[in-house]
């Protein structure tokens, strides 16, 4: 019995080793799945339990898939699109957690974010993009 269980434990390591994994794309699909297949009720729309499920079995497809090469140009096509509004969110939590201690600025010629510390007067600030200097006070 020992024997067959051990066994039957490789075979499914040996799977699971050659399967792409999670990825942000994976997991944004599960998790937008759940949201919707609980959510449904808030809005009596029967219709987005179905939807939610199948964004959840679509994100476990991608997950245990072996083609490499579809999911990576999946995975390619989705950050593409969601690198600004993930850029976005963590710059909103970065200025959050530090907002007692830094200031944050764009600078007035190419828009760059840069982080001030508070507290320091009037001060000239060197753009780290593109080198420009301007007078912020912090």
């Amino acid at each position: 019995m020992g024997n067959k269980l051990n066994q039957l434990k490789y075979k499914i390591a040996s799977k699971l080793s050659r399967c792409y994994g999670r990825d942000e794309l994976s997991t944004v699909l599960i998790v937008l799945g759940i949201i919707l297949s609980l959510g449904y009720r808030l809005v009596d729309l029967t219709f987005l339990y179905y939807v939610g499920c199948v964004f959840m079995l679509f994100g476990l497809y991608r997950i245990y898939s072996t083609n490499y090469n579809q999911r990576s140009k999946e995975r390619m096509f989705f950050l593409k699109y969601a690198d600004k509004p993930i850029k976005f969110v963590n710059r909103t939590k970065r200025k959050w957690t530090e907002r007692k201690t830094h200031k944050f600025v764009r600078c007035p010629k190419c828009g760059a974010h840069i982080r001030l510390p508070r507290g320091k007067g009037e001060i000239v600030v060197t753009c780290p993009k593109c080198t420009s200097k301007f007078n912020q006070k912090t």
